[in-house]
């Protein structure tokens, strides 16, 4: 099996972050020399060299401040960031890509941030996995099976009428749901807080059987480990618990409800600083990027007489860049 990258991702409402959170996911994550750094505020937009000191100096005032907040530093494999209000209001999303050696090296203090997170500061769930096996049981674009010389036989997938392949990943068992805020999937290790147990109970996570581990943590908080390696997400026993993990605590139908109900909720979304967009773009990427600005600020759509466009490829590595100027 080929060992790639981890990624970390931890969710949260906004109301429980604070600078301190802010800090010290950026600082106890940071396992590798950052090369970049980006920020809607303090870089406005741009990609520009790491300085630690201007990071730590603006990251609590870019986040309490910009409405839709994106934070990013990184080199060629790793990547720390956060997501605020991106998918929907009020939530943020905490994620780090670590190449294998640094979460390995780091395993045991990486478990205690995600606890400290999960326990202390009341977080909704949190995840990790293969960024590998993440990318594949989420691609729906079928020509990267055979760009990447992909086998095709455990997949779902339709040839449309101009002979566009696409793949049904509903029926990848790793496939992940976080357009409403809240991440509902089944991978490898999994932790689930208070605030999860108004979609999924905490009887039925407490109560789940023939996962590696299920633990009951201090603050009602639940983790369950799945299969021993996150390695070995390719093993027929191990896809067999995945899928036992989604239908028993009926993730896809618990996901596809509050979907639409958080949709049915978030009229304020008409108007956003930031539109983030899936699917298949000019490029050849899979994701585009649109953040709005009046003159050099951020702003509402509305109100903006700019749009910068970032269009964005496997593993987030960004394909092009423009600016559009809007009436």
């Amino acid at each position: 099996m080929e060992k790639d990258e981890i990624k970390i991702s931890v969710f949260t409402k906004n109301e429980q972050i604070r600078d301190n959170v802010l800090s010290s996911w950026f600082k106890n994550l940071k396992y590798f020399n950052p090369k970049d750094m980006m920020s809607y505020g303090f870089t406005n937009g741009k990609t520009r060299k790491y300085n630690e000191k201007k990071l730590f100096t603006y990251i609590w005032e870019d986040y309490s401040s910009i409405d839709r907040c994106s934070i990013s530093i990184s080199d060629d494999r790793n990547e720390i960031s956060l997501i605020k209000n991106s998918l929907r209001k009020g939530y943020t999303q905490l994620y780090t890509i670590l190449e294998l050696s640094l979460f390995e090296k780091n395993r045991d203090n990486i478990y205690k941030l995600i606890n400290e997170l999960m326990v202390e500061h009341n977080a909704i769930c949190a995840n990790l996995l293969s960024f590998n096996d993440l990318s594949w049981q989420n691609m729906d674009d079928l020509s990267w099976y055979d760009f990447r010389g992909k086998s095709k036989e455990e997949i779902v997938y339709n040839i449309d009428e101009f002979g566009y392949g696409i793949v049904d990943i509903e029926y990848n068992p790793g496939h992940t749901h976080i357009n409403s805020g809240i991440w509902f999937g089944s991978c490898w290790d999994m932790w689930f807080g208070k605030d999860y147990y108004e979609h999924i109970s905490y009887d039925s996570l407490k109560n789940f059987k023939g996962a590696y581990q299920n633990l009951e943590l201090d603050n009602d908080v639940i983790r369950i480990t799945l299969y021993e390696s996150p390695w070995d997400y390719e093993k027929k026993e191990n896809r067999d618990i995945q899928w036992k993990f989604r239908r028993e605590m009926k993730v896809d139908e618990v996901a596809h409800d509050f979907e639409k109900r958080a949709r049915e909720l978030d009229d304020q979304e008409s108007d956003p600083e930031i539109e983030i967009f899936t699917g298949n773009f000019e490029n050849g990427g899979t994701h585009l990027i649109k953040t709005y600005y009046l003159d050099d600020k951020p702003t509402v759509k509305s109100k903006a007489n700019k749009v910068v466009i970032f269009e964005k490829g496997y593993k987030g590595k960004l394909i092009k860049e423009s600016i559009e100027l809007l009436k």
